[in-house]
């Protein structure tokens, strides 16, 4: 289906041909063209990213996870920044930031066990925020980055 062409209904066409629980949208590279950000399969181990390609979309980097859910996608103290949760294993939260080279982001443990059910970022003039609904901990939390030094 053509997405550009009007009508009632909402077109649609398959980007990917495998089994996605959660997708995100974010230029993880910085050259003006976003990529695709993945939990794979439905609740599934790997947190994938994929570049647009002339035959489709091409994976170029991935992280494992333990029943991965919730994946969100966007800036972060001014880095690309991928997060995402484990809701088994050590149910960490999770978030990769991908200044220096796209195929090996910093990875960076936010929390070890609160199994984070969904995330937003508050960008704010003090240092962006990180909300979490923790759901092993049974809470919404709040993550923001320390001061060096601090």
């Amino acid at each position: 289906m053509d997405l550009q062409s009007p009508g009632p209904e909402w077109p649609s066409r398959q980007v990917l041909p495998r089994e996605v629980s959660e997708v995100a949208v974010l230029d993880l590279d910085g050259d003006g063209t976003d990529e695709l950000v993945t939990i794979e399969p439905f609740h599934g181990n790997t947190l994938r990213a994929y570049r647009k390609a002339a035959d489709g979309w091409s994976p170029f980097w991935d992280a494992e996870l333990s029943f991965g859910h919730c994946v969100l996608a966007g800036m972060f103290d001014g880095r690309r920044s991928v997060i995402a949760s484990s809701r088994t294993g050590d149910k960490s939260l999770l978030m990769f930031q991908f200044e220096e080279d796209p195929k090996h982001p910093r990875r960076i443990v936010v929390d070890e066990s609160p199994a984070a059910a969904n995330m937003v970022i508050m960008p704010r003039a003090g240092g962006d925020l990180l909300f979490s609904a923790n759901q092993a901990e049974g809470e919404v939390a709040v993550y923001k980055v320390r001061p060096a030094g601090g």
